[in-house]
């Protein structure tokens, strides 16, 4: 099987990034949701909070490869729609903020996209990270996998804080994910989709469970369990990512959307904050019908940050392509023989 071309990882991607929007789109009304509601939010943070760990999972299965021209171009990606970003947030009524745009020009750095910032650490030192299971036999990289697993998940699930503090919204969590997706892709762990299929149900639905009778314990959305470090999603995203990773689909429409998806993340602030400000939508927070609201407004949100990004490939392929290869030229040409063979060096090159 051609797995770079096996779209189902594409259409696990797409679906991914619905869930994220998904639950961000809801937190406009977690303080004013009732009655149903509030069981849906717990419902979509219980089941979505798996996007951003199967994103890692699927990094780490193909393997993140080091390369300055696509840390550059990734990099003015991120800082363009940053900018835009903000450009329109400020447009629709928002102050200008000193602060805000100085995140907008260094998103990575000052974490306004707590993601990307991850995944640039996760390829800025992927050819140390990628040595590890190469290093490591089976059972040396077992033992690995189940240490992290205590310290970064069965521990924060159990106590309800995690060392790190940051939720598993941070490196080290995604440090693990993206390991165990190495030991997926060179162990090729296969299991029986019927299994899968029960296995991820039964999951997600435990940690729903828990977090309703939480949440309706403290009065209000509560989804303690939904946190990226919690054992449930850990498991959930690995159960996941191996069901779709045992389903072949060939889609050329799959995979030109989810070239999108970056896009659609990074646009995701500007157009929750369109949504909000340019609409009266507090008013449906008690209607049983605001799922369909907020699907509406997903699925728009989708399609519009995909249209913007196929534009920004028309328009300014050829300028970021010349700019990447400007910067990329100055970094490791115009620099001293010495600070050159230190870069290579560090980039494992």
């Amino acid at each position: 099987m051609d797995l770079e071309r096996n779209s189902s990882f594409e259409l696990l991607r797409l679906l991914c990034v619905f869930g994220i929007l998904t639950m961000h789109s809801y937190v406009l009304f977690i303080n004013n949701a009732t009655g149903f509601n509030q069981v849906y939010g717990v419902l979509i943070g219980s089941v979505f909070s798996v996007g951003v760990s199967i994103f890692v999972l699927i990094s780490g299965y193909f393997g993140i490869k080091y390369s300055l021209r696509k840390l550059i171009n990734l990099e003015l990606l991120i800082i363009f729609y940053s900018i835009c970003s903000e450009f329109v947030i400020s447009l629709v009524g928002n102050e200008w903020e000193l602060k805000s745009w100085v995140k907008a020009f260094f998103p990575i750095y000052t974490r306004k996209y707590w993601y990307m910032t991850v995944y640039m650490l996760l390829l800025v030192f992927s050819n140390y990270i990628n040595k590890i299971p190469e290093i490591l036999n089976k059972r040396q990289f077992q033992k690995l996998l189940g240490v992290l697993l205590i310290v970064f998940s069965i521990i924060p699930t159990i106590i309800q804080t995690d060392i790190m503090g940051d939720g598993g919204k941070g490196f080290a969590n995604m440090f693990f994910m993206y390991l165990v997706g190495r030991y997926i892709s060179m162990y090729d762990i296969n299991i029986k989709k019927k299994s899968l299929c029960i296995s991820t149900i039964i999951c997600l639905l435990s940690g729903f469970v828990l977090n309703l009778i939480l949440a309706y314990i403290k009065g209000w959305v509560y989804a303690p369990f939904a946190r990226d470090c919690s054992l449930i999603i850990v498991t959930s995203s690995i159960l996941i990512f191996l069901l779709f990773k045992n389903i072949t689909i060939s889609s050329r429409v799959i995979n030109r959307m989810a070239r999108n998806v970056v896009a659609i993340y990074l646009l995701d602030i500007a157009m929750r904050t369109v949504f909000y400000e340019m609409t009266d939508i507090l008013i449906y927070a008690d209607k049983p019908y605001l799922f369909l609201i907020l699907l509406g407004y997903v699925l728009a949100a989708m399609g519009i940050a995909s249209l913007v990004n196929e534009i920004h490939r028309i328009t300014f392929a050829k300028l970021n392509s010349g700019l990447v290869n400007l910067l990329y030229k100055i970094r490791m040409e115009k620099g001293t023989a010495h600070v050159k063979v230190i870069w290579e060096r560090i980039c494992g090159k």
